[in-house]
């Protein structure tokens, strides 16, 4: 039995604080005090309450969220925002022939043509 209460953050879901504390109450025997977005559970493990508590964000359809434990806190998380960059071709992949031109001997390597300015003569 831990000697300090085992503080859980629900910030990321403080309009669900109450259900949360319900719904650790009927699962804990442990004392179980509000304040604010934290709750406060004497004589609990981490361990425990840590899988009740992804128990009861799926529940509530909150699988995204993720619980967060250390020290003697458990903070619940909201979901990481994942940036999405758009890849955008700008030029066209080498065939295979010319990556791997031992494997076509017949064919002929296309090499890039590149255009060269005319010197004008100055007389």
């Amino acid at each position: 039995m831990p000697d300090s209460p085992l503080i859980i953050e629900l910030r990321a879901i403080k309009d669900r604080v109450d259900e949360a504390a319900q719904f650790l109450k009927s699962k804990i025997e442990g004392k179980i005090r509000s304040k604010g977005t934290q709750l406060q559970i004497d004589g609990a493990k981490t361990k425990d309450v840590k899988l009740l508590i992804h128990k009861f964000l799926r529940q509530q359809g909150l699988g995204n969220y993720r619980a967060h434990s250390q020290a003697g806190i458990l903070e619940i998380l909201p979901p990481e925002e994942h940036i999405v960059h758009e890849v955008r071709p700008e030029t066209t992949p080498p065939s295979a022939y010319q990556t791997v031109p031992y494997y076509f001997p017949q064919s002929t390597i296309l090499k890039s043509e590149k255009k060269l300015k005319k010197r004008s003569r100055q007389e």
